[in-house]
């Protein structure tokens, strides 16, 4: 607002104060009149402009000074002129007594030009926070241009707010950007998510303000720190056009997700489709950032909640610095990753699964190294998935473990395999126990060794006639023939199978 001093002091109106009353008091409104009671048309605040006319008529000066005293007036400008060439030293007098603040008016400014300046001043006020939000607004876009995503973003806003922390969490995502000091996240994702549960617009705690992103989906809050102290109208507004962009890139980064879900679903249907489409399969993976000769694994995934698990899954990839590209084909997620310096197969199943979460299943397929190798993967990926969900030690798996014997009793019902073990290996274990000996010992380490009588021998410290006699002694015991491949597989089995059950 325009003060009494500011105004009074325009270089360009040459204004000459006379008395000064209370300076920096606001001014309402410009008003002239020369009434000789103006009161009843002023509401207070009012700059009065008179050209004397009153005084020429013989009303007193203390009078007319009252009369705006008791309207409430800010200051008194009299504009001198051939009837009245000069200031009344009454008037001056009334306004000193008074304490209303009197200002000489040039014979050659205009009321007008008086008032033209009041209406300026509050032109720009008025236009001042539209300014501010045009410029608030080019900031934010400009994040968003320059790449920042959500995160650029919450700098600018950050810095608007006077550095004040944010963040922005996504239903079932958690944070997905924040800036500000560390400590303060686990307040701002809790007031966020509790603001999600909620349903409601907005959520204010002692430290935190959280807002519900507009998105239309419901998914989204952005939270601010407060520190005890309320946010102004200027800062709420400001929060209010950073929910606006923040609606707008997350359906931006919604709508790419989609466009390049469906844009590698469409590759693996090209993959599966043959020899026929590898000119287009490689242009796809080129068009991904995918292109072979990298080293790819396909993966395959099975949840109950195949979004929230692909959105996981996809994160933890980024986290990685691994490039991927993921879609949901019918209920399971698959898609390709690529293999970081080790190579690992069975740390990438894992590190998935860790992604994803408990009651998922993950399986990775063998490396392609180029586009007709993988389709080979994609089955291998699925196969493997599939075989995870039988599994009871880890709930993820590699396709080289599709072939080993650890697999294949991984597979089968406990019951089953206790019964097979317990069959074979009991009466040996019932010797052992009666007798002291060590048939257990014996089979396990004749049949690790492919059979080798004097190797075996070495590594129980007897002589090879005794291992003989051992051997023997397990044949009678177990009713199997130790020449016999068949017997052998299912005395190694059984061991296999007794070795399992201990860990």
């Amino acid at each position: 607002m325009l003060t009494v001093r500011e105004l009074v002091t325009r270089p360009h109106l040459r204004l000459e104060l006379i008395v000064a009353g209370d300076l920096d008091r606001e001014i309402r409104w410009v008003h002239s009149s020369d009434m000789p009671d103006p009161a009843p048309y002023l509401r207070g605040g009012e700059v009065v402009l008179t050209a004397g006319i009153w005084h020429w008529h013989g009303v007193p000066a203390a009078e007319f000074a009252a009369r705006l005293a008791d309207g409430d007036a800010a200051a008194l400008g009299f504009g001198v002129n051939p009837l009245v060439g000069t200031v009344p030293d009454e008037l001056a007098s009334a306004c000193r007594e008074i304490g209303l603040t009197l200002f000489r008016v040039p014979e050659d400014v205009s009321f007008i030009e008086i008032a033209e300046e009041f209406v300026e001043v509050q032109h720009r006020l008025r236009e001042r926070p539209l300014l501010d939000s045009i410029d608030r607004g080019g900031q934010f876009l400009y994040s968003l241009q320059a790449g920042g995503g959500l995160t650029g973003l919450l700098r600018v806003l950050s810095s608007l707010l006077g550095g004040r922390a944010a963040a922005i969490s996504v239903r079932g995502r958690g944070i997905v950007a924040r800036t500000g000091a560390a400590a303060l996240a686990s307040a701002l994702a809790q007031a966020a998510e509790r603001l999600l549960g909620s349903g409601a617009p907005m959520l204010e705690t002692a430290d935190v303000a959280a807002f519900a992103v507009p998105t239309g989906f419901g998914e989204a809050a952005l939270a601010v720190s407060v520190a005890g102290a309320d946010l102004s109208v200027p800062d709420r507004a400001t929060v209010d056009q950073a929910l606006a962009f923040a609606a707008i890139e997350l359906q931006r980064a919604r709508a790419v997700a989609e466009t390049e879900r469906r844009f590698v679903g469409e590759l693996f249907d090209l993959i599966a489709a043959g020899e026929s489409q590898h000119a287009a399969v490689q242009a796809r993976l080129r068009s991904l950032g995918l292109d072979p000769p990298r080293q790819l694994a396909a993966v395959c995934c099975e949840s109950a909640d195949p979004e929230r698990s692909l959105t996981a899954a996809h994160d933890h990839l980024q986290e990685l610095g691994l490039r991927g590209a993921l879609a949901i084909k019918g209920q399971r997620i698959v898609g390709l990753v690529e293999l970081d310096a080790s190579g690992e197969l069975e740390s990438l199943a894992e590190r998935l699964h860790a992604a994803v979460g408990a009651g998922a299943r993950v399986g990775v397929g063998g490396v392609a190294r180029d586009a007709r190798g993988l389709a080979r993967s994609t089955v291998q990926a699925v196969h493997a998935c599939r075989m995870a969900g039988r599994r009871r030690d880890r709930p993820w798996a590699t396709y080289d473990t599709l072939a080993s014997h650890a697999m294949l009793l991984e597979m089968q019902e406990d019951g089953l395999l206790d019964v097979f073990e317990h069959t074979l290996l009991d009466p040996l274990r019932e010797h052992d126990h009666r007798w002291s000996t060590q048939l257990v010992r014996t089979l396990d380490l004749f049949l690790s060794s492919g059979g080798r009588h004097r190797e075996t021998a070495e590594q129980l410290h007897v002589h090879v006639n005794t291992l003989r006699l051992r051997l023997e002694r397990i044949e009678a015991l177990t009713g199997r023939d130790l020449s016999a491949m068949d017997d052998r597989v299912d005395l190694w089995i059984a061991l296999r199978s007794a070795a399992a059950s201990r860990r």
